[in-house]
């Protein structure tokens, strides 16, 4: 099966913080869920992929009991906000989770039950409507700090909108995403295995997975030099050696529609090559690169 991004969860202290900066940066932010294990979450929508603001609900989160057979995504997003914010985990598209999950353990990646939930959602026209999930977890030995997951969504029709995917600052898309580590070779096999990808690209920069239809988006392992090199000593931040997730690419249709929200949101960012870069440092820890969308 061909993966693509499902989403990507970027977790923040201050949940409302974080949805008014997403919302200043141009993007339509929807309205606040509650999980019922104690995190809470907005979404911001593209056709086929989002991403999930999220934080801990402390009123209602209590650590559960440690079970190794099962992924707890509260304490994993506690465990993350008690050392940093931004992006906190990679989830990839599914359609048979129990079976990515006996994939997950024929190569020794974990061996988690499958995690299936259901809530209530909000459309774009505020009407209620039900979405459910099963969730795959992947253990990655050298990249604790990283969460890894696939996700089947059971009503998509229930969950895509594209009134929820109109955004003001022209963003279409999801691109890539941009991980960094001291030696990106040391994750090559997981990441193999995660992407189901085999024919990587390997360089002095690093490694890149070409991954949704016809490779048109890409997970990116770089080492500390390569990424600043790529982005911007700004885009990388203080590194503490551990692997992470250090940006995040969006595509957009307008550059100028994109450049017109950031100013009117007070947005700070740089110019990089063909890409607007937002510094973690503005962002809550992760930095966000909006390129052009590829001329059809």
């Amino acid at each position: 099966m061909q993966r693509s991004f499902d989403h990507i969860v970027v977790a923040a202290r201050d949940l409302d913080a974080l949805a008014e900066f997403w919302g200043n940066m141009g993007f339509r932010v929807g309205a606040r869920n509650q999980h019922p294990w104690g995190t809470r979450n907005h979404i911001v929508q593209f056709a086929g992929s989002f991403i999930e603001l999220i934080s801990i609900d402390t009123r209602r989160h209590e650590p559960p009991e440690p079970d190794p057979n099962v992924f707890s995504m509260a304490a994993f997003i506690h465990d993350h906000l008690e050392r940093r914010e931004g992006a906190a985990m990679i989830s990839l598209t599914s359609a048979d989770p129990q079976g990515d999950l006996d994939a997950f353990h024929a190569a020794d990646l974990g061996r988690y039950a499958p995690f299936h939930f259901e809530r209530r959602g909000k459309r774009a026209d505020g009407s209620d409507t039900e979405v459910a999930f099963t969730l795959a977890f992947a253990r990655a030995r050298t990249m604790p700090e990283v969460g890894f997951f696939t996700c089947m969504q059971h009503y998509p029709e229930n969950f895509w909108d594209a009134r929820l995917q109109d955004h003001a600052n022209g963003a279409c898309g999801l691109a890539s995403l941009a991980m960094v580590a001291d030696d990106p070779a040391d994750h090559a096999e997981f990441l193999s295995h995660f992407t189901h990808v085999r024919d990587f690209r390997s360089t002095s920069m690093g490694l890149s997975f070409r991954i949704g239809e016809g490779g048109s988006q890409r997970i990116d392992v770089y080492s500390p030099l390569a990424y600043a090199h790529r982005f911007g000593q700004q885009a990388l931040g203080a590194w503490d050696g551990a692997p992470r997730i250090a940006a995040v690419e969006f595509v957009t249709s307008s550059m100028e529609a994109t450049r017109t929200a950031f100013a009117g949101g007070r947005i700070p960012y740089a110019e990089r090559y063909d890409s607007l870069v937002v510094p973690p440092s503005a962002s809550m820890g992760l930095a966000l690169l909006v390129s052009p969308a590829p001329q059809a």
